[in-house]
């Protein structure tokens, strides 16, 4: 039984690895996550995508999800396709700091990491932030990407 564990085991981790090659060849986001996920890893941060009816990108230092409050810093987007009449739309899902002496501008770095790739695309992405507890934040973000549409 012990085998049969380690090889449904096995099979998971390699589906793993592979899922940025075929988010890349699935999605209308596909080389922007690319880039994102690399831009992300040289921040110093453990990067994890996954596939659904919607593609996710989870940052963090520490692997686990940068809930706000929580001891690790980080941020989860997730990005929708376009569907019939509505473009295809970034969400910012979670974005947390949690030494705020040490992060500083890490917050902004990340949100810069998944917007850069896009800058391309501007007029064909729709943005949007899931809860905004900042008390600035992402309004400093709208000023500095004004060029995409916020909703």
């Amino acid at each position: 039984m012990v085998g049969v564990a380690l090889d449904e085991n096995a099979r998971i981790v390699a589906a793993l690895k592979n899922v940025g090659r075929r988010i890349c060849a699935s999605s209308d986001f596909g080389p922007a996550i690319a880039q994102s996920q690399e831009l992300l890893k040289a921040l110093g941060l453990q990067v994890r995508a996954w596939d659904r009816k919607h593609i996710e990108l989870m940052a963090s230092d520490t692997g686990s999800s940068p809930t706000p409050g929580s001891d690790n810093s980080g941020i989860s987007v997730v990005y929708y396709d376009a569907d019939g009449n509505v473009p295809p739309t970034l969400q910012f899902y979670e974005i947390n700091v949690a030494d705020v002496k040490q992060g500083k501008g890490l917050a902004g770095a990340m949100v810069d990491a998944v917007l850069q790739p896009l800058m391309r695309r501007v007029d064909s992405v729709e943005l949007t932030v899931h809860r905004d507890w900042s008390g600035g934040f992402w309004n400093k973000m709208k000023s500095k990407y004004p060029m995409f549409t916020w909703c």
